[in-house]
């Protein structure tokens, strides 16, 4: 079923998962993760959110950090690991890309979320990246964001790996995130030049 709370396609049990697991979790950060947050606070509406991408771990700092239920495009390649963890994810809404072939559906269902005023997370580096600026940033966060006349909101994490790396292992490790100023449509010629800004900003912010 549907959560229209949370624009369409958003099922029904991911709200009530994306809270209780926030209510869990905000409170153990300080004995799991020196958290710092910083920066501006989500504008109200739908919402393009664009983080760097360091670890398995991201996605749960950004949806702290913003603070709502947003649905991530992410890889397909997560799914698969365990039959309850894909159980869970698919609760919470992500929209699963194949990285093989061009991706109609999932940017029909992102499209359709956005238009009715939900959140969509996307890492425009399209996958984990150690070093900022490793691998290139993509468009398609862009596309979304001037597509629906939808604010791009750029996030910076820092110390996530550190925190957890390949080996999955967690440790006690400061994490800072930064939230940016909604980067908006209207203000730019086309996708190439929003992800330009996007890339500006994350070079004057990203410390990590």
């Amino acid at each position: 079923m549907i959560d229209p709370r949370h624009g369409a396609g958003f099922p029904r049990l991911a709200t009530p998962i994306w809270r209780g697991a926030q209510r869990i979790v905000e409170p153990l950060m300080p004995y799991l993760w020196p958290y710092t947050r910083k920066g501006t606070e989500l504008p109200r509406g739908p919402a393009v959110v664009t983080p760097n991408h360091l670890s398995f771990v991201d996605p749960v700092f950004v949806a702290i950090a913003i603070g709502r239920p947003l649905r991530y495009l992410t890889s397909e390649i997560v799914l698969g690991q365990h039959p309850r963890f894909d159980d869970l994810i698919n609760w919470m809404g992500i929209i699963p890309l194949d990285l093989g072939r061009i991706p109609l559906r999932p940017l029909r269902t992102a499209l359709a979320h956005l238009e009715s005023g939900g959140t969509v997370g996307v890492f425009p580096e399209g996958r984990r990246a150690l070093e900022w600026r490793e691998a290139p940033a993509k468009q398609g966060a862009a596309w979304l964001a001037i597509r629906t006349g939808t604010p791009l909101v750029p996030v910076s994490i820092a110390g996530s790996f550190e925190a957890m790396g390949d080996d999955k292992k967690l440790r006690r490790r400061p994490i800072t995130v930064t939230v940016g100023e909604p980067l908006l449509p209207h203000r730019f010629a086309d996708r190439s030049e929003m992800t330009e800004a996007w890339i500006e900003w994350m070079d004057e912010h990203h410390k990590g």
